[in-house]
């Protein structure tokens, strides 16, 4: 029994170390083969894809012959949304939050809807740059179209200075409309806003200064020019409320434009206007990871590639600047909102980027880069030019005394129907000059 059972183990063991080498000889002669069999697949469908690619050059080849430079955009435009098999957004609201790189967003946009042949009915050429009562809540009754018409619109697309009103915007846009805004770190945000509100004085420019208001908060709490920020730092936290025109401009300013209010700091709050806000966006984009926004964007959308090679806007002539450990807690202390807004949404980015796929995001922000070189060169020259004769040598405080002697009476109304074909006597833009003026802290601009 015992010698049955020995050469059972002894038969099992050789059967065993003869398997075991066995399949260490062949496996890699299977691996190989399989390899060489992957390779052949992928080089064939490499050799597919390029016979479209080249199909589809030929094809818009063929069709922009004799044909403006315009309508060949718009001929790639829908051989690229071919190929891609993915549906244009034509209903979308861009709402453009102040110094986080929105102009250069919403002339992608803009780019993006021309092309489907289709704009915005609201008043592209509206003196006043803000819609729908900004800087309060959106209201529809506000909204004036190409035709002087308002609170008629029932518009395709919104894009531009709103405040976000989740209710009001639904009222008039199409079910199914596409949600888009941008922010950006709420420090970045704050020293921006002061260079560009209150800093620019150093660079004049005259049409923005006959505007009531144009310098405040900065100005009213700190009484004149050429106060470094790190001093405004130190103000700020003890006097800043309410009562200060436009306070929201160094008060979570982002927060304020995507409809939250401003003072609002409880955590109970915070949380509840987080989940509304994530629940009403398709897309918050980071402008800290502009390449990577972008690229969500583009899907989001089903944008071309050419729609975001447009020119970078608006990029501010002050360079970036490190902040020290107690300038960062003042700079906290006025944007605890935004903090909690930036820091849950840079997450929410980050699990969209990983579902967009890493080396897949990696490759197409190589795209973008690549595709940016030449326009922020350009911008750089641009804006060096347009310094140049620009320095400021007058009398600080005779400007400080032009500010606050100019006529306070309101030009709001002027400004509201200028170039339209409405009255300043409509009761309706009455109404809507007093709703923005009382949101702005009664400041008549």
């Amino acid at each position: 029994m015992k010698s049955h059972a020995k050469q059972a183990f002894a038969i099992c063991f050789t059967v065993s170390i003869l398997s075991y080498y066995s399949i260490g000889y062949y496996y890699p002669i299977w691996n190989k083969e399989q390899g060489q069999e992957r390779i052949a697949n992928r080089e064939a469908e490499n050799e597919t894809e390029a016979n479209v690619f080249s199909a589809n050059i030929t094809r818009i080849q063929e069709i922009n012959n004799n044909v403006s430079l315009h309508q060949q955009r718009k001929n790639i435009s829908k051989v690229s949304r071919e190929v891609s098999k993915c549906s244009p957004a034509r209903n979308l609201v861009f709402v453009k939050t102040h110094k986080t790189a929105g102009t250069s967003v919403r002339a992608m946009i803009d780019e993006h809807v021309g092309k489907l042949g289709q704009w915005t009915k609201i008043q592209k050429r509206f003196p006043i740059p803000f819609i729908g009562g900004y800087p309060g809540h959106f209201r529809a009754k506000y909204l004036i179209d190409d035709e002087s018409k308002l609170g008629q619109s029932k518009p395709n697309v919104i894009s531009g200075h709103l405040r976000f009103n989740r209710s009001a915007v639904r009222q008039v846009m199409p079910l199914g409309t596409r949600y888009i805004t941008i922010i950006r770190d709420p420090a970045k945000v704050l020293y921006s806003s002061f260079q560009y509100y209150y800093g620019s004085v150093r660079h004049p420019n005259l049409h923005r200064k006959r505007v009531n208001c144009y310098n405040s908060p900065f100005l009213d709490l700190l009484g004149k020019f050429n106060i470094p920020f790190e001093s405004y730092l130190k103000i700020a936290p003890l006097k800043l409320s309410k009562s200060v025109p436009w306070y929201f401009r160094s008060l979570n300013p982002q927060s304020h434009d995507l409809g939250l209010d401003p003072t609002g700091t409880d955590d109970g709050y915070i949380r509840a206007m987080l989940k509304e806000l994530e629940s009403s966006f398709d897309l918050i984009m980071i402008a800290d990871y502009f390449a990577e926004s972008l690229v969500l964007l583009r899907e989001t959308l089903c944008m071309d590639w050419a729609d975001l090679s447009t020119e970078i806007r608006n990029r501010g002539r002050h360079t970036d600047k490190q902040f020290s450990r107690k300038e960062m807690q003042s700079i906290r202390s006025l944007n605890k909102l935004d903090y909690a807004l930036y820091t849950h949404f840079n997450q929410t980015l980050w699990r969209k980027i990983r579902s967009y796929g890493l080396d897949r995001m990696a490759r197409d922000v190589k795209r973008i880069r690549k595709a940016f070189t030449a326009d922020q060169r350009s911008r750089l020259e641009i804006t060096e030019k347009s310094d140049r004769g620009m320095e400021f040598n007058g009398d600080e405080n005779e400007e400080v005394s032009k500010y606050y002697k100019m006529d306070r009476s309101s030009k709001l109304i002027e400004r509201l129907t200028a170039g339209t074909q409405l009255s300043a006597d409509n009761r309706i833009i009455r109404e809507l000059a007093d709703y923005m003026k009382s949101n702005a802290g009664i400041c008549n601009f």
